[in-house]
């Protein structure tokens, strides 16, 4: 027997072993992972003169050969095994692959390699990711434990996988805001397996999620949905007592605003099992104004990849536009500053952010949502921001209404509720244009149509050919300002 088999045959042997009685990683990312000692692996290089190709998986199904190659070398640079050594092809036996490029692939460690479609830290099912590594179809539910709805239950997040690993988008869902008794009894108040399971049937394929609808720019990305359940636009970091609008019938109840926080923990999840060179962070109504307020710590976390922040029907206005009863109930509500005792601030330090603590209009009141677009603007100028409204959404003009009465006139009284008047949101979606443009006009772009239509990505005939196109202008940094005719003169 010729040293070649002869190693072949050690081999085998060791391996046939290894899967009755299998070595274990002491780290708990190794559980469930058979391990071939280092003296095999060198001694496969250096007797057989062959590539040698591993892969095993959590249930032990395994792929061990050794194969042909073409010039020896070892790559130490990306801690991956990679080796070829010449050898005869015939010598090799009838495993020879002389085409093949070798590594030792261990589903779990978190590089995709050989066979697998997908490598996320873990050998779990049910997260998209098999414990085989490879993609599970479909919309999956993920339970993160400690997120927190309106009534104080944990929610998670979707996840849907392709084998495109390099782009990833996050979508914040849309859902209202709970700020007095009338909204807090309309807004959604938990979102649990069930309640992923309906939005499936509605919007799991619908808009930017149809990978079958021509030109979606988001057809070939990974996608995380993140639900809506905390009535705070995704910004807040809060508990209240004795809330009005909270309990089954309206009463008084505990509101749990951990929206901002929520967020983190989605990010935190995502960080640790896609590596992706492309993210989208978007978002409609109270995820277009979350897809804003969050983009900052999304990109603190990916800070390797390119970001483009994608806020639909979230548009954010400068103080003077909004009652300050109204502004400060929401600043105080959801903890913006850090007020409220034993919760962290969720807008960043002055230290931080200067420009979310500027008196912009002179009214004595600083734009914090505006601040943080600028100061984005200043410290990660390759960030893409995009925002797309009509010119008189009909549910923001309600959302802005406190200190508003019939007609339309301005009282400042959050006694008063009325629809912003449509020429005042429209003058405050130019003004927002003109700051857009000002503080990165590479990169940051709008998308204004005509009408009162409410939320454009998440269906498929509002996500239309038209607004397609310029999303993935935007992605490409090829996007201008689409401004209906008329508007912002």
């Amino acid at each position: 027997m010729n040293q070649i088999l002869l190693w072949k045959t050690i081999l085998a042997t060791h391996w046939s072993v290894l899967k009755s009685q299998p070595q274990r990683l002491g780290t708990a990312r190794g559980r469930g992972r058979r391990v071939l000692p280092p003296w095999l692996l060198l001694g496969s290089v250096l007797l057989c003169g062959c590539t040698m190709r591993l892969t095993v998986s959590a249930d032990g199904r395994s792929d061990a050969r050794l194969a042909g190659g073409n010039d020896g070398r070892i790559d130490a640079g990306t801690g991956k095994t990679d080796v070829r050594i010449a050898c005869d092809g015939d010598a090799c036996g009838d495993t020879a692959d002389t085409d093949s490029r070798s590594a030792v692939s261990v589903c779990g460690d978190g590089v995709r390699e050989g066979q697998e479609q997908c490598d996320d830290r873990n050998v779990s099912d049910g997260d998209g990711c098999d414990s085989n590594c490879q993609i599970e179809p479909g919309w999956h539910w993920v339970v993160l434990p400690e997120t927190r709805c309106l009534d104080g239950s944990a929610t998670g997040l979707g996840v849907r996988r392709t084998q495109n690993a390099s782009k990833l988008v996050i979508y914040l869902q849309e859902g209202g805001a709970c700020f007095n008794p009338l909204s807090c009894l309309a807004t959604r108040k938990r979102f649990a397996e069930t309640d992923f399971d309906s939005w499936i049937d509605t919007y799991g394929s619908s808009g930017l999620f149809n990978r079958e609808l021509a030109d979606n720019p988001f057809a070939d990305f990974d996608q995380i949905f993140v639900p809506y359940c905390s009535g705070d636009v995704f910004a807040g970091n809060n508990v209240r007592q004795d809330v009005s609008g909270m309990g089954p019938s309206g009463q008084a109840a505990q509101a749990v605003h951990r929206g901002y926080r929520n967020v983190q923990d989605v990010i935190s999840w995502t960080a640790e099992r896609f590596a992706p060179s492309q993210v989208v962070v978007a978002g409609s109504s109270a995820g277009g104004f979350g897809a804003l307020f969050n983009g900052g710590q999304v990109r603190a976390v990916f800070s390797k990849a390119s970001l483009t922040i994608l806020s639909d029907s979230g548009a954010v206005f400068s103080e003077g536009y909004l009652a300050p009863c109204e502004t400060e109930t929401w600043r105080q509500l959801w903890n913006f500053d850090g007020d409220a005792e034993g919760f962290d601030g969720t807008l960043p330090s002055k230290q931080a952010c200067p420009e979310c603590y500027v008196d912009t209009d002179g009214n004595g009141r600083p734009d914090r949502m505006l601040g943080l677009l600028e100061n984005l603007a200043k410290n990660q100028p390759r960030t893409v921001v995009g925002v797309i409204s009509s010119l008189h959404d009909q549910v923001i003009r309600l959302f802005f209404a406190g200190g508003y009465r019939f007609p339309g006139r301005y009282t400042g009284d959050c006694n008063d509720i009325f629809p912003m008047p449509a020429d005042t949101f429209e003058q405050g979606l130019c003004d927002l244009r003109s700051g857009l443009t000002q503080w990165n006009a590479d990169r940051y772009r709008v998308h204004y149509r005509v009408g009162s239509h409410h939320i454009w990505l998440a269906d498929d005939d509002w996500f239309d050919p038209t607004l397609r196109i310029w999303v993935s202008e935007l992605l490409n940094e090829q996007a201008s300002d689409v401004v209906a005719e008329g508007a912002c003169d």
